[in-house]
This record gives C-alpha cells, structure tokens and sequence, in this order.
C-alpha cells in the first residue's frame, strides 16, 4: 500500500473535521448560552442575598458601610424595622413606629421632601390626623435598655403616604415577590438613627439588609454550580461582620437561584444535525474518490495473494491515522469557530472554551466511529469489485452509470406532493368548523410533518439533483450551454464533460443543494420571524402607544399636545349580547396605526360600512358588500354592510367566540374612550411623559416579545458552516476529477487554448453545477420555510412570510463564495505545464 498521503488525508477527512467541529462548536456555544441565561437571571435580579438581624441602632451605618465594602458587593441597602416611640406635638401626643431605609425609591412621598440630619418624615395619616404641618416640630420619646426614657425633638420636612418592604425571589425561571405596605409611622434618616443610637443606648432592633453582588465575580468559573456556593461565601462574611457589630438572630437567605437552560445546549445541537450529517457524507465521498482512484492499487495486491481481511487492515491503518487527526483538529477548529461566532455573532458578556481531556477523547472517539460509518459502504463496493475490472482502470473507455430514475421521480412526486398539500390544506382548513376530510388530512399532515420535515430536506435535494444530473440531462445542458455564451466559452464541451462524469456531478449538485437547502430555510425562516413579531407587536399595540383611558386631566392634555402627538385615535368599546362593538374615527385610525393594509383581507376601510374579523365571517359564511344586523349604543338595531374583512383590527382587543364590529364614529373622543391609539412625533419623550404621570400604557418598548438575537446568531454560525462545507465540498470533489483531466486540459492549451479561456470553461462547468443546486435549493427551501410559518401564523395575523434582507445576504454570499472557490480551483487546474503532464502520463497520452 501507499503510505500516508497529505492530499489523501485532507480529501478523506476535511469532512469529519467539520462534522466534528459543528458537534464540538455547538456544544460550546451551547453551553455558554445556558451559561448566559444564568448571567441574565443573575443580572436581573435586583438582590441576590437578603440578611435578617437584630442590631443595635449605634452600630446600623457601622455594619452598612462594612457590607459594602467587600469587592464581591455591587450595592447594598437596609430597612431599619418599626422602633416603638411616643411622640409629642404642643399638647397632644400619639404612639408610632420609626421605621429608616436606604433606598429611597421604598417610600412613596406625597409632600414636601426626604429629611436630612435632624429631620423626619411623618404618615399623611398621622399629619392629618393630629394637625402636622410641614415645618413644624414634634419631639420623639424612646425608651432605652434600662427602661430610661430619652426626648429627641425632630423638625418634620415632609409626608408619605406609604412605604414598603418588597423584595424578589428568582427560582429557575419562576419568580416570586413578596411585599409589606405600611401607612404609619415617622421616617428617620440612617445618619439619625444612628447618631440617637450612639447618643441613647437603643436596644437591638430588627433589620433587613439586602445585598447586590458583582455578577461578574460569580461567573469566574465555567462552572455553574460554583454560583451559590460563592453567594454562600460572602452571606457568610456579612454574617462575620455582623456579628462583630453585636448582632443578634441573624439569618440569611439566598434570593437567586439560577438554573441552566440545558435546552439551550440540546437545541444547538439539533439545529446542527443537518450539517454535521453532510460533512459524514462528504467524508464518505472523500473516502469512495479516493478508493475509486486506488482500484488498480487494490488489484495488484489481490493479485498477491492478500486477503479481504489483510486489505481491510491496511485501509483501516490508515483511516485510523486520519480519523484521529480528524478527530483533533475537528475538535480544535470546533472551539475557535465557537469563539469566533461569539465575538462576531452573539457577543456573551462571559465565554468559556469547553476544553478539558474527557471533551478531547470524546472527539476521536466520535471521530473514528463516524469514520467507519463514512467508509463502510465505499469499502464493501470496493472489495465486492471483479479483480479485471480493478486492474483495468487506466482503461480510457467509460461505462455507463447504472442508475435507475424512477425511485427518485416517485421520491420527488410524493415529497412534493405532500409538501404542497399541507401548504394548501393549512391555507384553507377550518378547524373550527368540524371534522371533516380536510381537517382530517391537516391534522394528520401537522401531526407527521415533524417526522416528514427532516426526510423532505434531505431527500428532496438529493431525489431532485440525480434526477437533473443523472436522469434528465436537458436543465444542466441548458444551464451550461448560458454560461457558456456568457462567459465566451464552448458550452457543449463543458456538458459533455459534465455528462461524462454524472455521478460526481450529482455529488457535487446534491451538497451544494442542500446546503443552499438549508440556508433558504433558515434564512427566510428567520426574516419571517422577524416579520411575525413585528406584526404581533402590532396586533397589540396598533401604533406607537395604546394608552388606557382614565379621567386624568394632565393625560389629557397629553394627548392634545401637538408637539408630541402626530396622531391619535380614541375607541370606545362596549358589548350587546353576542356582539363586542368598537366605535373610532375610522380616518385617524389608518392614520394612527402601522400596517394596516396587510392586517385587512377583503375589502377596504368605508365609513358606510363596517369590518369585522376573518373568524366571525367564516362562520357566518359572510363576504365583503353583505348586510348585517348590528346593534347601537342607544340599544336600537340598524342595518350595516360589510365594507372590510379584517384577520383582527391593530390595537383594539378580540375577545373569542363574539361578534367583533368595528364601525365609524365621530363622536368618539378623550371623554368618553375605553382606549387611545397613538402614532408619536417624539416616542421616547410622549413615552416618558405618559409614564410619569402613572397611567397604563403600551408600547413597543413594554410588550413583551422574543428575543431573536441569540437564535439569529447560532443560525449565522450555522451559515458559517455552509460556507465552508460548500467551498470544501466544490475542492473534494472537483480536484481529483481536475486531476485526471491534466492529460485533456494539457491538450486544449497544445490546441491554442489559453489560460482564462480554460479556467472559464473549467467555471463553467462547476458554475452551471452551483446554479442549477440553487434553484433546487431556492424551491425546497422556500416549500419548507412557508411550511413552518404558515404553520407557526396564529388565526389573527396575517401571512408573515418573507423573503427579506437576510435571505438575500445569506444566498448572495453562499454562491458568490461557492463560486469563487470553483474559480480558484479552476485557476489551478487552467495553469498546468504542459511539458510536465505529458513526460509524467507517458505512454498514456
């Protein structure tokens, strides 16, 4: 046998490496996104320890100032606990509770302001009650340990209505508020407290102290289980501190208990199934060249007396040796693309390289057992080869390809068949309605379709790229003779040496369609998506803010401020038996609200007429120009035509099984609307103004929505991925067909051909293999992505599908990358020496 070949190696293994970097990288990122949402729920988290303790009042500031001051401590706040205390005002008197904290934000203050050194706070309660003014003095009787009582006279800056003890506990993805208003009571700065405490031998007194660490020091370590224990270490260090200060009854709680989000790591990897099951196939590809390239070699040795076994060992000597290189640098490659994509792609504030021995074993252990996998069947067609039939393989005559086209017409007749189907019956099925065939055939359809997904995105591009290579010659022929006249090249000479080699041809037609497969999917997949949740935001929101309405003067004059208004639209909504009516100008309404066209299906707004929702008109088999019977607000009845027919109307609420009418009114205004819908000519400033003045309000900042970024970002590594496997499949596949076409391009340049002239009709001929991939890949792609987001499309949105922005970069960068790869190829090939391949073929010229 040969010994160990470079272009042998690279050839046989480049596959394996990526299959195996995909699994590695995905693992990685992965975990690193689980790790992130650790970071987030840390990161979110107000408070992560929380300390209950009896302290004595001197010594509150002393023990405050401590806990700050570890480096683990990001903040840290207390809440001093209602101290009994008798209070003198002239000739009255009352008893209270003094109650301090740190953060502000706990007191609500209704008068006046927040007291400094020698000043209080009092309840609106206790002010009106015993007649305390701002201004005024009242003294604080307290009593000390030895029952002593002590008189503290404080000048009174301010009222409140009320004040709270709140805090947050987060368990997992559950979270859990706890909150005490109190009504009563006089408010003492810290600085006061504790200067009466040091003046006044206070007894303990109970406290809660609320610490916030530096998340940054608890995610140090790749290891999420090492979070609480370092939450553990500083409550153990304030409960040091405390004591020092003669605390007493301290107790600690841990408020934030993070779990990883494992589906992270599984989703990761099962979003990469699809390509770490292409490099396999094309290792395999790898493997079945180069064994097709050494069958003379497997001859000679048979001749010689070698056994299958004995040939069996010598191979797997030798793929053993590139599995495990594979296996390394797959596992090597895997954990810089991963760091990679994130400083390109996600951006996680903390990222940790998955690099330990355990991971290192697994990936040559993963490696050598897909290697077998990918050579099993090259191997087992090799050694089942006629021994003549090896040693004749310098022969210049070609056999034909056995291949038989109908099993792949039957797998592209059912594929498509299914596929199409499902798009028409989801379109027009009601489920609503009953069962009947159609929702029968939909529903089956939906319930197979997860199992279907993965068969049609393997098969379909595989079934339909033989089919056009192998079984029907004419596309690729036409293909190919176009590029020809384009780039100024013999077209018929590139298809018949793309007819002469089918088999590579598919090969080659099949990876770069399912590549390009792959990344329609995902790519309109995701514009979609973005589309999707544009338009839910819509749905809610109608405009820029939906305000609620309520009898506010200021938010009245709000919403009649033209600097901050552009437009607005009042509603007023009320329900008559089965029917929800929503009355509104119907001019500011198209004038308020974002995309109100795509939300309307039939007809258009008429202030004759009224809309009403897709749902209630399938159900009452009603169409655009049909009169109907709606009730008014003064209790009457009258006659209405339906002038549109809406999936739902932007910004007004559909409530399920009722009639919902939206109909033109001009007598709907700030007075008497249930709701307004806003279009702003400053957002962030009639946002901010509306949020001051504490009224319910939408917006596109407060509804809540996906989080696309993560998931836009592992795609994007995903078409990472493409790019390569598809610039390397176009190397593995065409350089050992370029070599054994040395002799021939050696030929044409002995003819007169130059350089550019063959490296063009070399590109034509991988080119109108791209080409023809892309528009096998372009329609399963798009088959499938429409699948899923008709699927994914709820009752009262309208179609979101889109090819948008992304799909267009994605596909433009995916084949101009897959074409320059075949233009360099054919540079090398377009610059042989002609001297050199004839002296080196010999008599074979």
């Amino acid at each position: 046998m040969n010994p160990i070949s470079k272009k042998r190696g690279v050839i046989t293994t480049v596959g394996l490496v990526l299959a195996i970097a995909m699994i590695f990288s995905s693992l990685t990122l992965g975990n690193n996104m689980a790790k992130y949402s650790v970071y987030d729920t840390l990161n979110r988290a107000e408070y992560h320890i929380m300390i209950d303790a009896r302290i004595p009042p001197a010594n509150l500031m002393d023990s405050y100032m401590k806990i700050s001051s570890l480096k683990e401590v990001k903040r840290c706040n207390f809440i001093f606990q209602l101290m009994p205390v008798e209070v003198f005002r002239e000739h009255e008197n009352w008893t209270t509770q003094i109650f301090s904290l740190t953060d502000l934000r706990n007191v609500k203050l209704e008068e006046g302001r927040f007291p400094g050194e020698g000043e209080a706070l009092i309840s609106s309660r206790d002010a009106m009650t015993h007649g305390v003014s701002i201004g005024d003095t009242v003294t604080l009787q307290i009593l000390d340990s030895d029952d002593n009582l002590h008189n503290f006279t404080v000048k009174i800056s301010g009222s409140f209505s009320e004040w709270v003890i709140s805090y947050t506990q987060i368990i997992g993805r559950s979270t859990y508020t706890s909150a005490s208003y109190q009504v009563d009571g006089i408010f003492l700065s810290p600085q006061t407290l504790e200067k009466i405490g040091k003046m006044v031998n206070v007894p303990p007194q109970q406290v809660k102290y609320f610490v916030s660490l530096h998340v940054s020091s608890l995610i140090k370590s790749p290891d999420i289980s090492e979070i609480r224990k370092k939450m553990e270490d500083v409550e153990y260090k304030i409960y040091d501190i405390l004591y020092s200060f003669n605390a007493s009854a301290v107790q600690g709680e841990i408020m934030v208990e993070p779990y990883p989000d494992t589906f992270q790591t599984i989703a990761t990897l099962i979003f990469s199934l699809p390509v770490i099951v292409m490099g396999i196939y094309l290792t395999k590809i790898g493997i079945e060249i180069e064994l097709y390239e050494r069958r003379r070699e497997f001859g000679i040795i048979r001749i010689r007396g070698a056994t299958k076994f004995q040939r069996f060992k010598l191979v797997m000597l030798e793929f053993l040796i590139y599995s495990i290189a594979g296996g390394l640098v797959g596992f090597a490659l895997g954990e810089f693309i991963s760091g990679l994509s994130n400083r390109i792609f996600f951006h996680l504030p903390y990222f940790y390289y998955d690099v330990n021995i355990w991971y290192i074993l697994s990936s040559v252990i993963i490696s050598l057992f897909l290697f077998f996998i990918a050579l099993y069947r090259p191997w087992k067609k090799i050694s089942q080869t006629p021994l003549l039939e090896l040693i004749s393989h310098y022969s210049q005559t070609f056999r034909k390809v056995e291949y038989s086209k109908e099993k792949d017409i039957v797998w592209v007749v059912v594929l498509w068949g299914y596929l199409i189907l499902g798009i028409y019956i989801f379109k027009t099925a009601d489920f609503e309605g009953g069962l009947n065939l159609i929702t029968i055939i939909a529903m089956i359809i939906s319930f197979t379709f997860i199992f279907m997904f993965p068969l049609i995105l393997v098969m379909l591009p595989l079934a339909t790229s033989r089919l056009l290579t192998m079984g029907f010659h004419r596309p690729i022929e036409t293909i190919t003779r176009g590029l020809g006249k384009i780039f100024k090249v013999s077209g018929e000479i590139a298809a018949r040496s793309l007819k002469r080699e089918p088999r590579r041809t598919a090969y080659l037609a099949f990876i770069i369609a399912f590549l390009l497969t792959l990344s329609t999917f995902l790519s309109v997949t995701m514009d979609s998506q973005q589309r999707l949740e544009e338009l839910d935001v819509i749905y809610r929101v109608g405009g820029d803010i939906k305000v609620y309405m309520q009898n506010n003067e200021t938010l009245k004059r709000i919403l009649e401020d033209d600097s901050l208004v552009k437009s607005v639209a009042y509603v007023r909504e009320f329900s008559v038996g089965e029917y929800t009516l929503f009355l509104t100008d119907f001019k500011n309404y198209s004038s308020s609200v974002y995309h109100l066209d795509a939300f309307i299906k039939e007809g258009s707004m008429d202030r004759n007429g009224v809309g009403i929702l897709v749902e209630y008109a399938k159900k009452q088999h009603l169409s655009v120009g049909d009169t109907i019977y709606v009730p008014t607000i003064d209790g009457g009845i009258r006659e209405a035509k339906v002038s549109f027919i809406a999936y739902s109307f932007p910004g007004i609420p559909s409530y399920g099984g009722m009639a919902d009418i939206l109909m033109d009114s001009k007598d709907v205004n700030v007075r008497n609307a249930s709701y307004a819908i806003l279009r702003a000519k400053n957002i962030a400033m009639l946002e901010n103004r509306i949020k001051e003045i504490g009224v319910d309000y939408l917006s596109w900042n407060n509804v809540e929505s996906s989080d696309l970024h993560m998931l836009f970002s592992f795609i994007n590594t995903i078409l990472l991925y493409l790019i390569i496997l598809g610039a390397v499949a176009i190397f593995v596949v065409q350089y050992s067909l370029y070599m054994n076409r040395r002799g021939e391009i050696a030929l044409y340049k002995v003819r007169g051909a130059k350089k550019h002239q063959l490296s063009l009709m070399l590109l034509t001929e991988g080119g109108s293999v791209i080409l023809l991939s892309l528009g096998i890949g372009l329609l399963v792609g798009f088959g499938l992505a429409y699948t899923i987001i008709t699927l994914e499309t709820s009752n009262h949105l309208p179609p979101a599908f889109t090819v948008g922005k992304f799909f267009a970069l994605t596909t433009i960068i995916l084949v101009g990358i897959y074409l320059i790869a075949q233009y360099l190829l054919s540079l090398i090939f377009s610059r042989v020496k002609v001297d050199f391949i004839i002296r080196s073929m010999g008599g074979e010229m």
